[in-house]
């Protein structure tokens, strides 16, 4: 969806996907924004012609204080959350942190079993600045989380989108959201997937890249935009290889759906959308 809103003519979105700006002293992410001035100079060469200013970080959802900062900083600010089956969240979620580096375990449900182990501030990942992140059961409470941001945000100011009607009709999804933004309908017809399942195919030098990328995020997106798109694809497919789907084990699948369960009934409530296919 960042790509997609990224390309549309009123739309400038952040050059640096996650600045985490608003999360700041809330985790420890590397490369994430610390200073207001370094914050709003992300958003400089935004031309006078596009009308909306926009960032996507996603673990703003999983801190209140952050969501609050947010309100403090711009009351009227449009906020879009895309909501997915919280265990089929969780495995993308533990998938990117093994991409990244935070995450050591071998599948995700010993890293799920290590949960109580990791909150003792044992058997952390060298590479994990923040052991938050691997608190895998708390992230999943997206109906509580979802009910405390409409306690600070007028729901008219909310849209959710569901990764289930983004894989069905993403062009309609794409059109409803910039209604929601205001903006006019720019034509697009094409939607290419994009940050699909990865993983390294030399593990020394993905840790080198993957360091460089989360420490200079601003110095990679500037490179970015001088060097073609076609540079960098043939960079990450030197070095990068796609991760297939493995399922998980049946039985861990359904105590995840029974663990969840609450939480995607409040998400029905809240949204209004029947999503008994997340309680199977």
């Amino acid at each position: 969806m960042y790509n997609y809103m990224k390309d549309h003519p009123d739309i400038f979105m952040c050059p640096v996907k996650e600045p985490h700006f608003f999360a700041r002293g809330l985790i420890h992410i590397r490369g994430m924004v610390i200073s207001e001035s370094e914050y709003i100079s992300l958003f400089k060469s935004a031309p006078p012609s596009k009308s909306i200013v926009g960032e996507a970080t996603a673990m703003y959802l999983y801190f209140p204080e952050a969501l609050r900062r947010i309100k403090d900083y711009n009351p009227e600010a449009r906020i879009m959350i895309l909501l997915r089956n919280p265990v089929d969240m969780l495995l993308s979620r533990f998938y990117t942190l093994r991409y990244n580096f935070f995450e050591d375990a071998a599948d995700f449900q010993t890293a799920w079993n290590l949960q109580e182990t990791r909150e003792m501030g044992e058997a952390i990942p060298p590479g994990c600045l923040d052991p938050d992140t691997l608190r895998y059961r708390k992230h999943g409470m997206l109906g509580d989380q979802i009910e405390i941001l409409e306690s600070i945000f007028p729901r008219e100011q909310i849209i959710y989108i569901l990764f289930d009607d983004m894989k069905k009709d993403m062009p309609g999804v794409y059109k409803r959201s910039l209604e929601f933004l205001d903006l006019p309908y720019d034509g697009r017809t094409d939607f290419p997937l994009s940050n699909e399942r990865k993983n390294w195919k030399n593990e020394s030098l993905g840790r080198v890249f993957s360091y460089f990328e989360q420490s200079y995020p601003l110095v990679v997106a500037r490179i970015k935009n001088i060097l073609p798109a076609s540079f960098f694809a043939l960079i990450k497919g030197m070095i990068v290889k796609k991760q297939s789907n493995t399922p998980i084990p049946e039985e861990f699948r359904r105590e995840l759906v029974e663990v969840f369960s609450g939480q995607v009934e409040k998400l029905e409530r809240i949204t209004g959308r029947d999503l008994s296919d997340w309680k199977k």
